[in-house]
Order: C-alpha cells, then sequence, then structure tokens
C-alpha cells in the first residue's frame, strides 16, 4: 500500500509529541510522532512517502504536484484549524483516503466541514497503530524519508502524558493516559542517532520529564555515562525537583528549562489544583540559578480566584524573587470538557463554546501573530472567573510585551523595586485602560 504523511505548510503549524501547535512563521521543527508513525507504516511494508511541506517550504500547488506523482492510496495529514484551512484544496478530487489528525478539540468542527475524511482526534497515534506511543516495540522515527538537514530544531520524546488534574488544562483530557516514559536505553539511541546527523542541540519535549525521580536519573546518569557531548532543553515541574536531579541534568548537557508558575497566589494555586506551592517555585529557582540552568516560567491570566491584583502579584514575585531568564503570561482557553469549562458554565460566563475563529482572534489581536492576517476571526465570547474578558487581554498583552523584551528586564526589575509607583509606571506604558489602573490602584 501507498502511503503519504503529509505535514502542511502554513508558516504557522509545528508538530510536537503529537499535537499540532501554533508557532512563528517559518519554524522548522522536526515531527517526532509523525517519524515515528512513517517508521511503523514502512515496518508493516507499506510504500511510505514523508512529504514535509514546512521544512521544505512547499506551496499548495507543489503539495499537489507531489501527491499527484506518488499516487497514494491513503493521504494522513497532521491538521489545526488554521492548517486545515489552507489544505481545502487536497481534499477535491483524490482517489485517496484521507485520514486527518487533530489534537485541538475541534473534532466535530472539522468532521462537519470534511464529511468524507476520518478524523482522528486526541490520542490519535494509538487510534491509527493501535500501539501505545511509548511502548517498547515502537521503532525510532524514519530519519531515512525526513528532510533532516532542513530542521532548524531536533527534538524527541521520551516521556509521555501527565499524572496531574489542573483544572484548566485539557492536556490530560486530550491524552487520555497517564504518565509513561520509554526505556532509557531506547532513548540514548535515539540520542546517538541525532549526533550522527550532526544534531547537539536537542529538545527533550516532554511535558514532564522527572514525574517519575527514579527514570529521570536514570536517563541522565546514562546521558553522562555515554559522553553524547549534547546540549538540551526540556520542561519540568517545581514539585519533582531536589539538588541532585538539577545537578545531574546541568551534568547531562541541559541548558535550559521551563516550568509552570501560573500564578503566586496559593489560593488561586489551590484553587486550579496545581498542587505546587510557592516555596517550591523559589526552590527550584534557586536551583536552576545555582546550576547555571536557564529558566523559562509560564503564567496564565484567566485562572479561577484570580483577579487583576493576583495578575500584578504574579509579575512582581517572577521579576523581583524568581528572575528567571524568560517568563510568558497567556490567557486560559476554558476548553470544553475541563473542569474549568465547566466551572464557567455554572456561573453564567461562558456565552458561547470555543470556536476556531477564537483562537485566531487572540492570536491575530493579543499575541500579534501576523500570518494570520487573512484568516476568519472572532473574539471570544466568555468572561474568566473573577476577571473580565477584555481586561484579561489587555493584562496579558501588555504584561507579555514588556516581560519577553530581554532588553527591558534591568528597567523593569528596577521599575518594580519601586512598588506600587514604578508599577504604575509600567501600566501606563503598556496602555492599560484607566479604568483597569483604578481597580488596581484605588
Amino acid at each position: 500500500m501507498k502511503t503519504l504523511i503529509l505535514k502542511p505548510n502554513d508558516g504557522s503549524v509545528v508538530e510536537i509529541n503529537g499535537t499540532t501547535n501554533f508557532s512563528s512563521h517559518g519554524d522548522k521543527v522536526f515531527p517526532w510522532s509523525l517519524g515515528v508513525l512513517s517508521s511503523l507504516m514502512k515496518k508493516r511494508g507499506d510504500e511510505v512517502l514523508f512529504l514535509d511541506a514546512m521544512a521544505s517550504d512547499l506551496s499548495s500547488t507543489q503539495v499537489i504536484e507531489r501527491i499527484r506523482a506518488f499516487s497514494p492510496e491513503i493521504i494522513i495529514a497532521t491538521v489545526n484549524p488554521v492548517s486545515f484551512r489552507k489544505s481545502t484544496s487536497f481534499n477535491i478530487g483524490w482517489d485517496s483516503e484521507l485520514i486527518y489528525l487533530i489534537n485541538e478539540p475541534f473534532e466535530k468542527w472539522v468532521m462537519e466541514r470534511a464529511p468524507h475524511v476520518r478524523v482522528f482526534f486526541g490520542d490519535w497515534f494509538s487510534k491509527v497503530t493501535g500501539n501505545n506511543i511509548l511502548s517498547k516495540d515502537i521503532p525510532l522515527p524514519a530519519y531515512d524519508l525526513m528532510p533532516m538537514h532542513l530542521y532548524n530544531h531536533q527534538q524527541l520524546l521520551a516521556t509521555d502524558g501527565c499524572n496531574h488534574h489542573c483544572i484548566f488544562c485539557h492536556f490530560g483530557k486530550l491524552s487520555e493516559r497517564s504518565w509513561n516514559s520509554r526505556s532509557v536505553s531506547s532513548i540514548v539511541e535515539e540520542l546517538k542517532r541525532l549526533r550522527s546527523y550532526g544534531m547537539r542541540f536537542i529538545r527533550i519535549f516532554d511535558n514532564e520529564l522527572a514525574s517519575d525521580m527514579y527514570f529521570a536519573k536514570e536517563l541522565l546518569r546514562a546521558i553522562i555515562r555515554e559522553k553524547l557531548d549534547i546540549i538540551w532543553e526540556t520542561n519540568t515541574r517545581v514539585s519533582n525537583l531536589n539538588e541532585e536531579l538539577v545537578s545531574l541534568m546541568s551534568q547531562a548537557g541541559c541548558i535550559y528549562t521551563g516550568y509552570g508558575v501560573e500564578c503566586a497566589n496559593q489560593k488561586v494555586l489551590d484553587s486550579n489544583k496545581k498542587e505546587i506551592t510557592l516555596e517550591q517555585i523559589r526552590t527550584a529557582a534557586r536551583l536552576f540559578r545555582k546550576h547555571n540552568i536557564l529558566a523559562r516560567t509560564y503564567t496564565l491570566v484567566g485562572l479561577k480566584d484570580a483577579n487583576i491584583q493576583s495578575v500584578m502579584e504574579t509579575f512582581e514575585f517572577l521579576q523581583n524573587e524568581i528572575k528567571s531568564y524568560n517568563s510568558t503570561f497567556d490567557l486560559v482557553i476554558p476548553f470544553p470538557n475541563t473542569d474549568y469549562h465547566r466551572h464557567l458554565v455554572e456561573t453564567g460566563k461562558m456565552h458561547s463554546e470555543v470556536q476556531p475563529s477564537h483562537i485566531t482572534w487572540i492570536e491575530k489581536h493579543i499575541y500579534k501573530n501576523t500570518f494570520l492576517e487573512k484568516e476568519e476571526s472572532l473574539k471570544p465570547e466568555w468572561n474568566y472567573d473573577a476577571i473580565s474578558f477584555e481586561d484579561a487581554c489587555t493584562l496579558e498583552h501588555g504584561l507579555r510585551t514588556r516581560i519577553q523584551m530581554n532588553t527591558q528586564w534591568r528597567k523593569l526589575n528596577a521599575l518594580v523595586r519601586r512598588g506600587p509607583k514604578g508599577v504604575r509606571f509600567l501600566a501606563a506604558q503598556t496602555k492599560y485602560s484607566r479604568r483597569l489602573l483604578r481597580q488596581l490602584w484605588n
């Protein structure tokens, strides 16, 4: 059977751990799970063509020409609402069976617009292959089928799933599985393969690498023992860190990590079932600084019980105490089937369900992603638990813009250290509304 596996080129989507995500224009990230899927199809005897239209910078016309030349019986493509709209030309006039893989909770939306296409939602890898993505017999990605020389980010998956229950997170609802890991030997083998391609910087793009402390330490010691000469980044969780683990991470070549802070108010953290403490956040920041690992903190605007004051407290906490290399402020998206979505529905805050056009509106108007200029967008019609959507947008955009400008870091820190006057000046510089300033300081 002839199978074509397609990663569309829309200039905005990358595939990470089987999930299609928005990214900056032209980001050429190695699609790990599509590579593994290609290996499995090849292993079962299929003639496989892997077509990474983004990495190869192929236009829709060029993609169609490649499809016609190969004449596949099956076309498997990762999509999200953006890439779906831009790949509709692939859906017309083909004799091939079409399969779409989507991780955003918009399965119904896609199926209504492409009723002739088989759509796999959530944990699509196991639904398509019948295998867990981290099962022992899963092969390494089909590097021989992929344009390895074109990728500017190399990544692999060492662990998958999550054992926590944050009320705002839809990851667990999509993955439908608890935390799991590959064998240490298979991960080390893959790292060696990547080094053979000349890759030295690797993204171990797990949701939480050290959920199992024993596994994490065993993996880190193996990387050190094998002298792989790599540098890498990953995500961590502050409740699963200690001095020994962070020291091993540094020795094994970790130079960058990210972890969720979400909010610097313990009541808010508890309300959202984050299962971390402010002291654990402080300890993590101290350990990463001590062992020379750059850290990025993830923060959310719009959490349950989080008001304007708690968001600004979080900003001050990050600037004055944590002092991470970088920080992000993102809006909470109340996706269906999450506990937070149910809470907003029950309290009358959800005036319409989350639609792809809402995500596009946020990307265009809040995150200022210019590649979506021509995409259909619709302003979301929901409010958060303790803050309006408009005020959340104002806060998010202002704080995100300022905190990510590393050239402004010292200036921001100096302003915040001056107390309310400094933060008020910051608020004015980020063009906050007068009403918002009155709420904050009066």
